[in-house]
């Protein structure tokens, strides 16, 4: 009997999904990269998602659980709001987004999708990525402008940005530099999760480790940092007791440290202690703005973020413990209990805690459903379980946009990524 056609359709159906996977990669890297309508920005990942999951769905590599929970997650967040009082277009957007966002992890990751081109894609945006984050640094060492400056992109200026002893914090093609640290922590975590199968291949994984390294310290985001320390102890925690495991990588990060070493020589006015005092100054600071009530500075406010469900329970009792503010609508408090204090984000309706943000909108069983649905997928990748649970949580701790749409699919791609290293049938890199 011909195998020919089903060897072609397998082959088409891998080589397929694995292009798809490598765009989501590759545009993940860039968020500030879009298509403009109007005055905003529409990230290229939102045409290239329903195409994966129109894949995903042909070849039946949609993960029917996950779908039924989803529906569930997303009818409680409507119904958080309609009991609420507000109307269908307050939420309904919003909605779609988040759908969008997460409906990536419906699909199963397979050895017959994660070949070179998904590994190449990931590759590729990070090279881009690494290419404009020295551009950065660059402005910074020397007179020459910021790319930002030079490169028409509609919302990359949107974002701040501030001088540490001379050099900006380096945030490359993010509109922050704590977005640009979480894309650095994520991407060394999918690095170490590639089994290269030749010396060449290895060489340039390690090589992208340690770029990584540098230009996470380089945004001096405490964010990153405690995001990178947490994953690399998560990740090789065994090192001790099985050092071949992880000794590469963690050659890696000495290696990386000694190349910041050597821009701060190039920098004279910048030393070692400068940078450690940085990042002292913003934890006391951070500790500080929470004694004393008040918010100062973005690591005070993630503080305060953890506490403010208490702080929302005693204002409203056990309807707000129940259904919360309703989905996407938990701005006006946040405004009312914190428009006193003009510097703090919350003031504005903002709030560095995904958690938090959950639990205000949709109350304690919002947020069981949707922890259920979040954090059930690393838990699935029995091998690697602590560091993905690590990065997946503490990534809540760090940011309060439900809809950030690059963030999501990176943590998608590490979780592939491990799942297809647990298998024992890694991404072929050669």
């Amino acid at each position: 009997m011909n195998n020919t056609p089903r060897s072609f359709m397998m082959s088409f159906e891998g080589r397929s999904g694995a292009w798809i996977i490598g765009l989501l990669s590759f545009f993940a890297m860039m968020p500030v990269v879009g298509f403009p309508i109007g005055r905003l920005s529409i990230s290229l990942l939102v045409f290239v998602v329903p195409f994966y999951l129109a894949w995903a769905f042909r070849y039946n590599y949609i993960e029917k659980k996950y779908v039924g929970i989803l529906i569930l997650v997303c009818s409680w967040f409507a119904m958080t709001s309609m009991v609420n009082g507000h109307s269908v277009g307050s939420f309904l957007q919003s909605l779609i987004a988040f759908v969008l966002c997460v409906s990536v992890f419906a699909v199963k990751p397979s050895a017959h999708v994660l070949l070179r081109p998904a590994v190449g894609g990931f590759l590729c945006g990070l090279v881009v990525a690494f290419g404009v984050g020295f551009l950065d640094l660059l402005g910074s060492l020397t007179s020459l402008p910021q790319p930002h400056e030079y490169i028409p992109l509609p919302n990359w200026s949107i974002g701040g940005t501030y001088e540490v002893s001379g050099i900006n914090r380096v945030r490359s093609l993010c509109n922050e530099p704590s977005g640009f640290a979480r894309q650095m922590v994520f991407a060394f975590a999918i690095l170490s999760f590639l089994r290269p199968t030749s010396r060449k291949a290895a060489m340039i994984v390690y090589l992208f480790q340690i770029t990584c390294i540098c230009f996470l310290v380089l945004t001096f985001s405490l964010t990153g940092i405690i995001l990178f320390a947490a994953f690399v102890i998560a990740r090789y925690w065994r090192v001790l007791f099985s050092v071949k495991s992880g000794l590469k990588s963690i050659i890696s990060i000495a290696m990386g440290v000694t190349l910041i070493a050597a821009v701060f020589f190039f920098k004279k006015d910048l030393s070692i202690q400068d940078i450690v005092a940085t990042y002292t100054e913003r934890v006391e600071r951070g500790i500080r703005d929470v004694q004393a009530g008040v918010i100062s500075s973005s690591t005070g406010m993630r503080l305060q973020s953890i506490i403010i469900p208490f702080e929302y329970i005693k204002d409203t009792g056990i309807k707000g413990l129940s259904i919360g503010e309703g989905y996407a609508n938990q701005e006006m408090w946040l405004y009312m209990n914190y428009a006193y204090d003009a510097r703090s984000g919350m003031s504005s309706g903002s709030i560095y805690n995904l958690f938090s943000v959950v639990f205000i909108s949709t109350g304690i069983i919002g947020l069981i459903l949707y922890s259920f649905l979040i954090l059930r997928m690393p838990m699935g990748v029995v091998g690697f379980r602590l560091p993905l649970m690590a990065l997946f949580v503490l990534f809540h701790f760090s940011t309060g946009l439900l809809l950030y749409f690059d963030m999501w699919i990176l943590l998608y791609a590490m979780y592939a990524y491990a799942s297809v290293y647990h298998l024992r049938t890694s991404p072929s890199l050669r």
